[in-house]
């Protein structure tokens, strides 16, 4: 058995995760930094799960380091969300997202629109 190392003072924890999607398919471990990466990238999508163990499951957008809290109109005027603010600009790319789509934040209420 591997001898474990004291943690250095000050230093944090990593936390590695296990990203399922909606297929079934899993992918990690990933470190917490790359995780929200991949949430910044739109990588991780609303209701995909995540999980340290792969027994417990939690709802992406229920992991506050992620930051997605924002909701955006479709451009057929269905609701997508909650994502990361940052993964707006591949939707608009691919034409998801109308330039003047509706954003909307979970948790503050605010409302802005896509310039």
């Amino acid at each position: 058995m591997p001898e474990l190392q004291p943690q250095a003072q000050g230093s944090v924890p990593v936390t590695n995760w296990y990203l399922k999607i909606d297929d079934g398919s899993i992918f990690g471990p990933v470190e917490s930094t790359m995780l929200k990466g991949w949430a910044e990238q739109g990588r991780i999508a609303p209701g995909n799960q995540l999980s340290e163990d792969q027994n417990n499951w939690i709802i992406a957008e229920n992991i506050p380091e992620l930051e997605m809290v924002w909701t955006v109109e479709l451009a057929d005027g269905s609701p997508y969300g909650p994502m990361n603010l940052r993964a707006l600009s591949d939707l608009i790319q691919d034409g998801v997202i109308q330039d003047s789509a509706r954003l909307t934040n979970k948790i503050t209420g605010e409302s802005s629109y896509v310039q």
